[in-house]
C-alpha cells in the first residue's frame, strides 16, 4: 500500500473535526496548525487511522500545557483590581499569573536578575517579539522597558492572547498580542530583540530540525533563546542535550552566540 496523499479539502475537514472534538473545542487553536500536522505526517503513514493518531499525538505535545488553562474571567478581574491599587499589588497579581504555568513559575525567584542579565547585553530595545510567549508578558513590570517600546506577543491560544491584550491596555501599552502559529507564519517585522524562551526543544519535537529555518526567517538583531538546564523534577541534567540542540541549529551560520545561565535557565544570546 502506498503512502497517504490527502487533498486540501480532506486536510481541512480532518482539521475541523479535531477542532470540534471535546478535548480541543474550548481552547480555540488555529486551524492551520492542525492542517500543517496532517501535511507533515501524511507521507509517513499508509493507513488513515494511523495518521489521525499521529496528528493527535503531535497536537497533544504542542498544547498539553494549555489544557486546563487559567480562569481568564477571574484573572482579568484580579488584574483590574490590582491596577486600581498600586505597583506592589500589580506585581503580586502578575506573580500569581506567572506561577500558574511551569515555564514561568520556575523563574519567579530570580526575575530581577534574569532581566538585568538580558538587558545589560541587548540594551534598551524599541521593538520586542515575544515568541510562543505563554504568560511571559506578565513579567513586564520587572523589565523596566521604555513606555514607547513596542512589545509584540505571539501565542496560539485565543483566550490567552485576549487576556494578555487586556493586561497591555491596563499598562497603557498598545494591545500587540497576536494569535499566530509562528512556526508556520514567522513574524516578518524588523525587531531589536526576540525572546524564544523554553520552546526550542518543543518545536524540535513537533518538527525535527525546524528551529534553523524558523530562526533564519526572523528579522531581528538579537535572538534570546532559553532552555531549562535540568528536567522539571530537577533530577536529570538537560544542559548537554539542550546545548547540542542550539549549536546544531546554528552550525555553519555566521552568527555570534554567547551563553550564560541564570539559576536553572540556560540562555543563548544570538546576534544575527
Amino acid at each position: 500500500m502506498s503512502r497517504l496523499t490527502l487533498s486540501e479539502d480532506e486536510i481541512s475537514q480532518y482539521a475541523q473535526e479535531v477542532l470540534q472534538s471535546p478535548k480541543y473545542r474550548s481552547i480555540d487553536i488555529p486551524q492551520d496548525l492542525i492542517e500543517s500536522l496532517y501535511i507533515q505526517e501524511a507521507p509517513h503513514h499508509k493507513h488513515l487511522q494511523d495518521l489521525h493518531k499521529a496528528v493527535r499525538k503531535k497536537l497533544h505535545n504542542i498544547v498539553a500545557t494549555y489544557l486546563g488553562d487559567s480562569d481568564y474571567d477571574q484573572a482579568t478581574m484580579d488584574l483590574k483590581e490590582a491596577f486600581r491599587q498600586d505597583e506592589q499589588a500589580i506585581k503580586a497579581t502578575c506573580t500569581q499569573i506567572l506561577k500558574s504555568h511551569i515555564s514561568t513559575q520556575e523563574r519567579i525567584t530570580f526575575l530581577d536578575v534574569f532581566y538585568q542579565e538580558i538587558f545589560s547585553r541587548v540594551g534598551k530595545p524599541q521593538l520586542i517579539l515575544d515568541l510562543a510567549c505563554g504568560y511571559h508578558p506578565f513579567g513586564l513590570p520587572w523589565m523596566n522597558l521604555d513606555q514607547n517600546c513596542q512589545y509584540y506577543a505571539y501565542d496560539i491560544i485565543k483566550a490567552r492572547v485576549e487576556f494578555i491584550n487586556t493586561f497591555f491596555n491596563l499598562l497603557n501599552r498598545p494591545p500587540l498580542a497576536i494569535q499566530q502559529d509562528i512556526l508556520i507564519h514567522p513574524p516578518q517585522m524588523e525587531a531589536d530583540v526576540a525572546f524564544f524562551f523554553k520552546e526550542a526543544h518543543r518545536f524540535d519535537q513537533r518538527q525535527r530540525g525546524c528551529n534553523r529555518n524558523f530562526w533564519q526567517a526572523l528579522k531581528v538583531k538579537h535572538l534570546l533563546v532559553s532552555l531549562p538546564a535540568t528536567s522539571m523534577s530537577m533530577r536529570h541534567d538537560k544542559s548537554v542535550q539542550h546545548r547540542r540542540l542550539i549549536y546544531d541549529t546554528l552550525k555553519d551560520l555566521n552568527w555570534s552566540v554567547e551563553e550564560f545561565q541564570v539559576e536553572n535557565e540556560l540562555i543563548f544570546w544570538i546576534r544575527k
